[in-house]
Protein backbone atom coordinates (compact mmCIF):
# COMPACT_ATOMS: atom_id res chain seq x y z
CA UNK A 1 0.00 0.00 0.00
CA UNK A 2 1.35 3.43 -1.00
CA UNK A 3 1.35 6.40 1.27
CA UNK A 4 0.10 9.73 -0.13
CA UNK A 5 2.87 12.20 -0.81
CA UNK A 6 2.18 15.21 1.37
CA UNK A 7 3.96 17.72 -0.86
CA UNK A 8 1.54 16.89 -3.67
CA UNK A 9 -1.42 17.48 -1.40
CA UNK A 10 -0.08 20.89 -0.34
CA UNK A 11 0.22 21.93 -3.97
CA UNK A 12 -3.54 21.83 -4.44
CA UNK A 13 -4.64 23.18 -1.09
CA UNK A 14 -6.77 26.35 -1.08
CA UNK A 15 -4.69 29.50 -1.08
CA UNK A 16 -1.58 27.57 -1.96
CA UNK A 17 0.77 27.67 -4.86
CA UNK A 18 -1.77 28.36 -7.60
CA UNK A 19 -2.91 31.64 -6.07
CA UNK A 20 0.61 32.97 -5.48
CA UNK A 21 1.72 31.92 -8.97
CA UNK A 22 -1.26 33.73 -10.51
CA UNK A 23 -0.50 36.87 -8.51
CA UNK A 24 3.12 36.86 -9.67
CA UNK A 25 2.10 36.29 -13.28
CA UNK A 26 -0.23 39.31 -13.24
CA UNK A 27 2.58 41.58 -12.06
CA UNK A 28 4.98 40.45 -14.77
CA UNK A 29 5.56 42.95 -17.58
CA UNK A 30 7.15 42.33 -20.93
CA UNK A 31 9.81 44.58 -22.43
CA UNK A 32 7.15 45.79 -24.90
CA UNK A 33 4.87 46.73 -22.01
CA UNK A 34 7.63 48.79 -20.41
CA UNK A 35 8.54 50.45 -23.70
CA UNK A 36 4.88 51.37 -24.32
CA UNK A 37 4.50 52.75 -20.78
CA UNK A 38 7.65 54.87 -21.14
CA UNK A 39 6.47 56.16 -24.52
CA UNK A 40 3.07 57.09 -23.07
CA UNK A 41 4.83 58.79 -20.14
CA UNK A 42 6.87 60.90 -22.56
CA UNK A 43 3.71 61.94 -24.43
CA UNK A 44 2.21 63.35 -21.24
CA UNK A 45 -1.42 64.41 -20.99
CA UNK A 46 -1.82 64.71 -24.77
CA UNK A 47 -1.49 60.93 -25.08
CA UNK A 48 -1.06 58.83 -28.21
CA UNK A 49 -3.23 56.78 -30.52
CA UNK A 50 -2.21 53.17 -31.02
CA UNK A 51 -0.76 54.13 -34.39
CA UNK A 52 1.30 56.96 -32.86
CA UNK A 53 2.38 54.69 -30.02
CA UNK A 54 3.54 52.13 -32.57
CA UNK A 55 5.53 54.70 -34.53
CA UNK A 56 7.18 56.34 -31.50
CA UNK A 57 8.00 53.11 -29.66
CA UNK A 58 9.12 51.14 -32.70
CA UNK A 59 6.75 48.28 -31.85
CA UNK A 60 4.80 46.89 -34.80
CA UNK A 61 1.18 48.02 -34.96
CA UNK A 62 -0.12 44.45 -34.80
CA UNK A 63 1.79 43.95 -31.55
CA UNK A 64 1.00 47.33 -30.00
CA UNK A 65 -2.73 46.60 -30.08
CA UNK A 66 -2.34 43.58 -27.77
CA UNK A 67 0.15 45.46 -25.59
CA UNK A 68 -2.29 48.39 -25.24
CA UNK A 69 -5.17 46.05 -24.39
CA UNK A 70 -3.09 44.34 -21.70
CA UNK A 71 -2.03 47.69 -20.21
CA UNK A 72 -5.63 48.94 -20.17
CA UNK A 73 -6.89 45.74 -18.53
CA UNK A 74 -4.13 45.97 -15.88
CA UNK A 75 -4.92 49.62 -15.17
CA UNK A 76 -1.53 50.80 -16.42
CA UNK A 77 -2.99 52.81 -19.33
CA UNK A 78 -6.37 54.32 -20.04
CA UNK A 79 -8.44 55.65 -22.92
CA UNK A 80 -8.72 59.43 -22.61
CA UNK A 81 -12.46 60.18 -22.38
CA UNK A 82 -13.87 62.20 -25.26
CA UNK A 83 -10.57 62.38 -27.09
CA UNK A 84 -10.49 61.00 -30.64
CA UNK A 85 -7.80 61.68 -33.26
CA UNK A 86 -7.63 60.77 -36.90
CA UNK A 87 -4.97 58.30 -37.96
CA UNK A 88 -2.89 58.49 -41.14
CA UNK A 89 -5.78 56.80 -42.97
CA UNK A 90 -8.27 59.39 -41.62
CA UNK A 91 -10.04 56.88 -39.41
CA UNK A 92 -10.91 57.94 -35.86
CA UNK A 93 -8.80 56.44 -33.07
CA UNK A 94 -8.92 56.51 -29.29
CA UNK A 95 -6.15 58.32 -27.44
CA UNK A 96 -4.28 56.40 -24.76
CA UNK A 97 -2.71 58.02 -21.70
CA UNK A 98 -1.33 56.93 -18.37
CA UNK A 99 -4.09 56.78 -15.71
CA UNK A 100 -2.65 59.71 -13.74
CA UNK A 101 -3.48 61.98 -16.70
CA UNK A 102 -7.21 61.18 -16.54
CA UNK A 103 -9.24 63.85 -14.78
CA UNK A 104 -10.83 62.02 -11.85
CA UNK A 105 -13.67 64.56 -11.58
CA UNK A 106 -14.71 64.25 -15.24
CA UNK A 107 -17.56 61.94 -16.17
Amino acid sequence: MQRPVESQLDLFSPGGTRRSAAAKAKKRRTSRDLLAINTLRESGASGLTREELSEKSGIKYQSICSVALRLIRNGEAAVKPGCIRNTSTDSPAEVLVLPNFIDKDAG
